[in-house]
């Protein structure tokens, strides 16, 4: 456990090391990848809001101030010196630019100059300051014109950089709180601000406001209201209950956009993906993850809780969403209670062709194709075209409303080959994407259609095959069965069969075996995969074949076995150090270790040693004289999971333990006595 801990903790810093590059290949996904840096309670922020400039990025937190990353979001370290009381630590926007930024907080306003100290902006005695829950500063008006802050209480402006401020919320009502405020490209001076009672709109760059009411619920709270720099005509606007609104008339009319992300859905954050020119992909955060929408918000998938390094789980609920300065693909999502996490957005990619059912294809049958293999970002969006081609496999082209992944073969198919186009997109996809060769992969060919058999073995009926056993706890070693109930007509002479391996979804199975035995005996690589068959029956008349089974469940590792005992060596005196081994086993495993001590050789009355754990040494000391000492070690083949089980292994007891011998010391010389001539003996005293 400790060792697999290490190895995520390496990945993810090499993962969000790979962030950095300027274009992004596509790459086996490794979900979302929480940051580097702090610790402790830093770690576990609430992050309500990002910000960037050229050369830092920042992220603020509710209750804990600020962070910032000057290695383009690689790691984060806190950056609140001057921000001392509470309110101040609780960040609500950051406006950033490339010597000074300005954020908004609980306590007011606040700036830093070169990444110095925060000192407070327009705070203070007197009527004319902003001693007030900050929520948002707008600060793109007009040439001339006054900045405008969002409060607990309104909108307020300032003419003189922020020193003073002055109400500025004629038509708002008294109690309302401004959430954010966001400028029409098209038209100067005309803002819209999302408020807790509803959305306004200012036509005088913010003197005063008129309800929009025109399609979004009038008295929602409503969080926010974003253009899409790309297509300023389009507007969104997000709610803490009601989902998501979008406008296609500058914020004159509107309509829900909800389709996907089921009821009472409470939106957090939202952030535009410029995935082509002109175009982009929208992605919300909610309370319970992320979701991306290909379609301007049509129709939404979720895209929080997939990858090798998992999801975002347990922190699901997001309030900030933003990319890269250099790297617009790259998606960093503010969550609460888990920091900042990472994922690298990137289109899908083949590197594994789809596959079609082999064997001869006759009219009248159906052909199926898998989706092959695809990396890049998930969730992906799997599309199918059935094309016909020539007998000599050229000349392919589409068969008219034949999409889905499973095709009937008709009568204008004999003679000539078929095959399966799969097309795929995801968040990261630009639009159009799927009919670009790197957004569609085909098949190989069939082999060619022969005329509709009538005879062949499963002409009338003909079940799928099942697999014994399916469901319950199987693993590596294991054999599975196929068996298959008669066909009509029957496959008078046999049945073969094909074993695929699939992913835990279902998804891309691929063969495993040729056509041929019933059995099989899973093997290491089936692991966290399920199993599926088809069967091949023959008669005279020819061979048929089935559909793919519905799959096994979930095939677990094998268990090791031990092949060598673990042992402790040295004597067992006080003081004296003992080093152990923890044996061998066969296959992958972690081990853990602990030393123990005994009341008897036979190992009874065996406890644990406080501070021992995973020490290849240990030093016996009084407290354990005339005890035995051995170690114990858990043997780990499946990490988290709870099947196999921990193997627990111990080594022989040594002992007792008893104090160190005396050490030997010489008082008297040794000497030799007699005259060193030839043949003359001499005589040894010892000495003492």
């Amino acid at each position: 456990m400790r060792h697999r801990a290490r190895s995520l903790l390496a990945v993810a810093a090499l993962a969000v090391a790979a962030l950095i590059p300027s274009t992004a290949a596509a790459a086996p996904d490794p979900g979302w990848i929480r940051w580097l840096g702090p610790t402790g309670d830093d770690a576990e922020a609430w992050v309500r809001v990002f910000g960037s400039s050229a050369t830092t990025m920042y992220a603020g937190t509710e209750g804990l101030g600020m962070f910032r990353s000057t290695d383009n979001g690689v790691t984060w370290s806190r950056f609140s010196t001057g921000l001392a009381t509470a309110g101040a630590l609780a960040l609500r926007d950051i406006d950033a630019g490339p010597t000074k930024v300005t954020i908004s907080t609980d306590g007011g306003l606040f700036t830093s100059t070169s990444g110095g100290a925060w000192q407070p902006l327009g705070q203070g005695v007197g009527a004319d300051k902003l001693n007030a829950n900050v929520q948002t500063l707008y600060s793109r008006p007009l040439p001339g014109s006054p900045l405008l802050a969002g409060v607990v209480g309104g909108v307020r402006k300032s003419s003189d950089g922020g020193e003073t401020w002055t109400p500025s919320s004629t038509g708002m009502p008294a109690s309302t709180t401004v959430w954010s405020l966001d400028s029409f490209t098209w038209l100067p001076g005309y803002i819209l601000a999302a408020t807790s009672a509803g959305a306004y709109r200012s036509l005088d760059n913010g003197s005063s406001w008129a309800p929009v009411t025109d399609g979004l619920p009038s008295g929602t709270n409503i969080l926010k209201i974003v253009s899409d720099p790309q297509s300023p005509l389009t507007w969104y606007a997000i709610t803490s209950g009601e989902g998501v609104f979008r406008s296609t008339t500058g914020g004159v009319t509107w309509g829900p956009v909800n389709n996907g992300l089921g009821a009472d859905i409470q939106v957090r954050a939202i952030a535009l993906l410029p995935v082509a020119p002109a175009y982009s992909d929208v992605i919300i955060g909610t309370q319970n993850g992320l979701y991306a929408s290909l379609d301007k918000g049509v129709s939404w998938k979720k895209i929080s809780n997939t990858g090798p390094l998992g999801g975002l789980d347990p922190h699901t609920i997001t309030w900030a969403i933003t990319t890269l300065p250099n790297l617009p693909l790259a998606l960093l999502a503010g969550t609460q209670g888990g920091g900042v996490s990472y994922r690298l957005m990137t289109p899908p990619i083949n590197t594994a062709a789809p596959l079609l059912g082999n064997g001869a294809p006759n009219v009248g049958e159906s052909i199926s194709g898998t989706i092959g293999t695809w990396e890049g970002t998930d969730t992906k969006a799997y599309s199918f075209q059935w094309q016909r081609c020539l007998a000599d496999g050229s000349g392919c082209v589409d068969i008219a409303d034949e999409t889905n992944q499973t095709y009937t073969l008709v009568a204008a198919d004999q003679g000539k080959r078929v095959r399966i186009m799969v097309k795929a997109e995801n968040a990261a996809s630009p639009p159009g994407y799927t009919s670009t060769p790197a957004g569609q992969e085909p098949s190989a060919v069939s082999a060619i259609v022969l005329a509709a058999p009538g005879s062949l073995p499963g002409a009338s009926t003909k079940p799928n095959p099942s697999i014994t056993p399916s469901f319950g706890t199987i693993s590596v070693g294991d054999v599975l069965t196929a068996s298959t109930p008669a066909w009509s007509p029957l496959a008078s002479s046999g049945y073969a069969y094909r074993w695929y391996r699939c992913s835990e979804l279902g998804l891309g199975c691929t063969p495993v075996t040729g056509v041929g035995s019933s059995n099989y005996t899973l093997v290491a690589a089936d692991a966290d995969h399920r199993m599926a068959v088809e069967a091949f029956g023959t008669n005279p008349n020819g061979t048929s074949q089935s559909d793919l089974t519905v799959m096994s469940s979930t095939i677990l590792p094998q268990q090791v076995t031990k092949t060598s005992d673990p042992a402790v060596a040295g004597q067992p005196w006080i003081g004296q150090t003992l080093v152990r081994s923890t044996g061998s086993y066969s296959g992958l495993a972690s081990t853990f270790t602990s030393w123990q001590v005994c009341d008897t050789a036979q190992g009874t009355g065996c406890n644990g040693i406080a501070g021992t754990g995973d020490d290849v040494a240990f030093t016996p000391n009084a407290a354990q004289l005339g005890k035995f000492i051995r170690v114990s070690v858990e043997v780990d083949v499946n990490g988290f999971n709870q099947f196999p089980p921990k193997l627990v292994e111990t080594s022989a007891a040594i002992g007792p333990v008893t104090a160190a011998p005396a050490l030997v010391a010489n008082t008297a010389a040794p000497t030799l006595a007699g005259r060193a001539v030839s043949s003359v003996l001499l005589t040894l005293n010892r000495g003492t």
